[in-house]
Formats: structure tokens, C-alpha cells, sequence
């Protein structure tokens, strides 16, 4: 009966014990799978999170390599216009990264994103570049364009006028620019004589004359060097068309050389400033424009000592003429007088060859004039500028403004001064 009842409380006990680690275990496992739940929560989020960033920056990379690869078309068919968009590299922490698969793939993202910007950088620089090369053919492309197309122009026969009137024209329209003069220089009379106008109108009052030194015109003429004008003033001379009128920015007078020689100057009005390429033209330029202009001078004096000579043949041919219908009259007396047939024979011959002498001698006297109006040009100035100081210095001794000469010397002084009024006059007669 103990033995009965003691197992009957054993089993009771062993029944509660049963039933509490049965609640124990529920609980345990009712922990436990919400613990793992969480857990699992957790941690796909953070996957998600991780992949969510790694496929952001993959298909920020795709997009930008759309446009760029429609950029690189557009370099390869030589189109410069389209910028390159930099991507910039992924701000990734690379210590922090797991060290699974994840972060093995955010790792390589951020790799990638490192390759992607040294691509972008270098196409960037590449295609700099290259805007450069192409400003820099397309600039000696004008260059050289401009200069055949200026060359063709001032090849073609034409008098100075229009050749200097073509080439303001030429030189203004291919700089853009609004308003031009051109002056050529007259050596006899050392000065710059107005030739030819561009967009000019009658009430601007250009100045017909200007000598070395006299305006920016003649300064260029006396440096023999471009001058740029900025920061023209208001009252400027303006440029206008039917829509307005105003003032230009720039005012540029260019020389016209050949070698150290001066032919001229043109002076071009524009409203804006001169590219570098620009300059250079015109420095290029003004050398082949002087050429074809003094080229044409000359043309033009060769012409006129061509028609002299013409009209000198013309009166040796009359009097040739002369002499042929006088041998004539004395060849129907040569039946009569052979003596005097002969005589005249050898006077023909005489008149032959005085005739070419008289040819010869043209020709002299045509180099001598050359001569004596260069010589002439020449002593003119180099006898009278000495002589002008003279006179001048001894008139100004002879008033002795400061009373320091005595009488002697100042009619010294008038003697000078007298002796050289009367060379002058007379060199003046010479000269004439």
C-alpha cells in the first residue's frame, strides 16, 4: 500500500514536472521563433539594403553609359558639341563591408565606379583636346583661305583705284568689321592721300590728307607697326546703316610695307576686339597688299612713260615719213643726177643711223629724267633742312634776345643770315 501510494504521488509529481517543461518548451520555442523571425528580418533587410545600393550605382553607371557611348558616337562623326557627363565615384566605406558575397559585390561596385570616372575624366580631356585641334585647323584654315582668297583678288589687272577699293572691301568683310579707309602715300609729297572708303558717308568728314606723325593714320606710318585704338570715345566717328548708327570699340590703323618702304594705311573700325588669329591675318597680310599696290604704281608710271615713248615713235615715224617722200622725189631725180642719186643714198643712210642714235638717245633721256627727278627729290631735302636751321639759328643770333653778343657778331650773324636767304633763293631757281 506504500509502496502503491508512494508511486501514486511520484507519478503525480512526475505529471506536474511533464506538464511545467511542456509550458517551459512552448515558451522556448515560441522565443525562439520570434527571436529568428526578428533576426531573419534583420538581416534581409540588410541584404536588401546592401543590394539595393550596389543596384542603384550599376544602373546610375548603365544610364550614364548611354549617354556616353551616344557621346563617343557623336566624337566619332566629329561632333565636339556634346559634354561628357563626369560620374562621380561611389562614397563607400570599404573597411565596413562584410566580408560575404555582398560585400565582395559592393566592393567591385565601388571599383567600377572608380574605373568609370578615370574613362569619364580622360574622354572629357580627350575630347577638350580635340575642340582644341579643331579651333586651332579651323583658325589656319581661315588663315589660309583668307589669304588665297585676298591673293586671287589683288592678281587681277586692275588700276590702283580699284585695287585698293577691292582690297578695304575684302579686308573689312572677312574681319567682320564695319568701317574702313585706306590712304596711300605720296613720296614727293610726303603724305597720305584718302584713296578709297568703306560704309563711309559724305557727312562723316573723313580727312583727305595726313602727314607722318599727324593722327593714329600717321603714326602707324611713322612706327611702321600696327596700332589698336581701345576705349574709343563718344563723339567718334560712327558707323551706320539704315537701321542706327554707333561708335566703334576698336579702331585699328595697319602700314602698308614693301620691305621698309611705305606705301600706305588702312584704317578699319569695328565693334569688337581682334581675335589673335585676326591679328595675325592682317599682320600676314599687309605685306601682299603693299606688293600689289606699289606693284600697280609702277604699272601705272611704266604706262605713262610707255605712252611718252609712243608718242615720241609717233613723231619719229612722221619724220620718217618725211624723209621717205623725200627719197622718193630724189629717186625720180637720181635718173637725171646719178651722182647726186648716191650722195643721197649715204644722207638716208646718215639719217638711218641718226635715227637710232635719236632712239638710243630717248631711251638715255628718259633714265636720265628718272634720275634727275629722283636726284632733284632728293637734294631738295637735303640741301634745304640744313639750310633752314642755318637761316633759322642766325636769325635768332641776330636778335640777341639775351643782349650777350656784341655788334660784330651780330652783323656777322645778319651776313649769315642774308648769305643763306640768297643761297636758298638760289637753290630754289636750281630746283625749278
Amino acid at each position: 500500500d506504500f509502496s502503491a501510494a508512494r508511486a501514486a504521488e511520484l507519478e503525480q509529481a512526475a505529471l506536474k514536472e511533464r506538464d511545467a517543461a511542456m509550458g517551459t518548451i512552448a515558451l522556448m520555442l515560441v522565443v525562439i521563433l520570434f527571436g529568428g523571425a526578428a533576426l531573419a528580418f534583420l538581416i534581409t533587410r540588410s541584404v536588401r539594403q546592401s543590394l539595393k545600393l550596389a543596384v542603384t550605382a550599376i544602373h546610375g553607371l548603365i544610364a550614364d553609359s548611354t549617354d556616353k557611348v551616344l557621346a563617343a558616337q557623336a566624337v566619332g562623326d566629329g561632333d565636339l558639341s556634346r559634354e561628357v557627363v563626369v560620374s562621380a565615384p561611389l562614397k563607400i566605406d570599404l573597411d565596413s563591408l562584410p566580408r560575404d558575397e555582398i560585400g565582395v559585390l559592393m566592393k567591385t561596385a565601388s571599383h567600377l565606379s572608380e574605373v568609370q570616372y578615370a574613362l569619364d575624366e580622360a574622354f572629357l580631356q580627350m575630347t577638350k583636346s580635340l575642340r582644341r585641334a579643331r579651333e586651332k585647323e579651323s583658325a589656319r584654315d581661315w588663315l589660309k583661305s583668307g589669304r588665297n582668297e585676298l591673293n586671287f583678288l589683288i592678281q587681277e589687272e586692275q588700276s590702283t583705284a580699284e585695287i585698293a577699293d577691292t582690297v578695304l572691301g575684302f579686308l573689312v568683310t572677312h574681319l567682320g568689321a564695319g568701317l574702313g579707309a585706306l590712304y596711300l602715300f605720296d613720296e614727293r609729297a610726303v603724305k597720305l592721300n584718302l584713296t578709297a572708303t568703306y560704309a563711309a558717308r559724305k557727312d562723316m568728314n573723313l580727312g583727305q590728307h595726313f602727314r607722318l606723325g599727324e593722327g593714329v593714320i600717321g603714326q602707324a606710318a611713322r612706327e611702321q607697326k600696327i596700332i589698336f585704338l581701345n576705349d574709343v570715345p563718344a563723339d567718334y566717328m560712327p558707323i551706320g546703316s539704315a537701321l542706327g548708327k554707333s561708335v566703334p570699340k576698336i579702331v585699328v590703323a595697319i602700314p602698308l610695307l614693301h620691305g621698309n618702304r611705305l606705301v600706305g594705311v588702312i584704317e578699319i573700325g569695328t565693334f569688337r576686339e581682334f581675335t589673335d588669329t585676326e591679328v595675325k591675318f592682317l599682320e600676314l597680310a599687309k605685306e601682299g597688299i603693299a606688293i600689289a599696290i606699289d606693284a600697280s604704281i609702277a604699272h601705272h608710271q611704266t604706262a605713262e612713260l610707255l605712252e611718252q615713248t609712243e608718242q615720241q615713235a609717233e613723231e619719229l615715224r612722221v619724220q620718217q615719213e618725211e624723209l621717205q617722200q623725200s627719197n622718193e622725189e630724189l629717186e625720180e631725180r637720181a635718173q637725171l643726177l646719178e651722182q647726186q642719186r648716191e650722195n643721197i643714198r649715204l644722207k638716208n643712210q646718215d639719217i638711218e643711223t641718226a635715227s637710232q642714235i635719236l632712239q638710243e638717245k630717248v631711251a638715255e633721256l628718259e633714265q636720265v629724267s628718272t634720275y634727275k627727278s629722283e636726284f632733284l627729290a632728293n637734294m631738295s631735302h637735303e640741301l634745304r633742312t640744313p639750310l633752314n636751321s642755318l637761316m633759322i639759328l642766325s636769325s635768332l643770333l641776330k636778335q640777341n634776345k639775351d643782349g650777350n653778343l656784341s655788334a660784330k657778331q651780330i652783323e656777322f650773324a645778319a651776313t649769315i643770315h642774308s648769305a643763306g636767304t640768297d643761297l636758298l633763293n638760289l637753290i630754289n631757281d636750281i630746283l625749278d
